[in-house]
């Protein structure tokens, strides 16, 4: 009996390892996504946000050391980190939920970052919304589904590159 030779992938999906690898990849990626959800609700709802502007204040420090000092304000900080810490949230989504493109993660994003910035708004006293925090947050979704889809193309061009130097 001969076996079977695999067809590529579609473009921008990751490599077809079979079913129970994909599960077992999906099922990590879910377990991941859970806790960092977990963790990203205790942040953005923690009833001040005295620790998340100490961490910005280190790192425009410790960057202002290697980069030009007009590049390396606060406001400029905390919209990067407001993006950064979003993008594993749609890249470990990406993983988990295969069907959505990084289209939907920017649109899901751009929800739920106006969702949580309404409820900072309306429940905690100590928190101030702002729009910037909305359009970051809504960047930091598409990075990381776009991050994920442009790995996703490099592993499958690199499995057919591979397959083809087999044969």
């Amino acid at each position: 009996m001969v076996p079977r030779a695999r067809r590529a992938p579609a473009r921008g999906r990751l490599i077809d390892l079979g079913p129970d690898r994909r599960r077992l990849w999906s099922g990590a990626a879910w377990v991941a996504l859970t806790a960092y959800a977990a963790l990203l609700l205790v942040v953005l709802f923690s009833p001040t946000s005295t620790l998340q502007s100490d961490l910005v204040v280190r790192l425009s420090d410790r960057l202002a050391t290697v980069l030009p000092p007009a590049w390396v304000t606060y406001t400029r900080m905390e919209v990067v980190m407001n993006a950064v810490i979003i993008m594993p949230l749609s890249f470990l989504g990406s993983i988990a939920v295969r069907r959505w493109r990084w289209q939907d993660w920017t649109a899901y994003g751009l929800l739920g970052a106006m969702v949580v910035e309404v409820a900072q708004g309306l429940l905690l006293p100590d928190r101030e919304p702002a729009f910037s925090d909305v359009v970051a947050n809504a960047l930091g979704a598409a990075g990381g589904a776009l991050a994920h889809a442009v790995l996703a193309g490099l592993v499958g061009t690199l499995s057919r590159t591979r397959s083809r130097a087999a044969r």
